[in-house]
């Protein structure tokens, strides 16, 4: 893993929740999370049908509350990045043919803990559990912290959070 030290997150008409970019040593990158999908931040031809998705997986949302979420994902994600203490991980493998990279990005709480930004999107209901996933930095397997995110989008789905909010089937258990 390369370790991005003194990265910051740069604003960009392209930043959404789970795709952002950072400044680093005078270039810019785009990165984005492993793990996580954010909702979609505005509507466009090419994204038609991952709103639809995106609206099932959340229980059968409207069009617009995807949009909103992802908006809100979009500005949490945002807020974090330039508020807290944030290390980004990546191993400079290319999103399909994309200029972007995947990455993992860890956020400082206010407890000085280090935690996944792809578990806190989780935790408040801002993003799915889909796209790649990849053994953490510290080592930690996919499949263990898939099986963390598991167990934070029941509870945010238990707790209405997010997305969860306005789902129209009952919270599964």
């Amino acid at each position: 893993w390369a370790t991005l030290a003194d990265a910051r997150f740069t604003d960009g008409p392209a930043n959404d929740g789970d795709s952002f970019v950072v400044t680093h040593r005078g270039g810019t990158h785009t990165l984005r999370l492993y793990f996580v999908d954010c909702c979609e931040k505005r509507r466009y031809d090419l994204v038609r049908s991952r709103i639809v998705d995106q609206a099932a997986y959340f229980g059968g949302i409207t069009e617009t509350q995807v949009i909103t979420l992802g908006r809100r994902a979009r500005d949490r994600t945002k807020e974090l990045l330039t508020t807290r203490p944030a290390r980004y991980h990546t191993r400079w493998e290319r999103v399909f043919d994309s200029e972007r990279f995947y990455a993992h990005v860890e956020v400082q709480t206010e407890s000085g803990d280090w935690q996944q930004l792809a578990a806190v999107l989780v935790a408040e209901g801002l993003a799915r559990i889909h796209t790649k996933p990849a053994d953490l930095p510290d080592g930690t397997a996919a499949v263990q912290f898939t099986g963390t995110l598991r167990q934070l989008e029941r509870t945010a789905r238990t707790r209405r959070l997010g997305g969860w909010q306005h789902a129209a089937a009952p919270p599964a258990d």
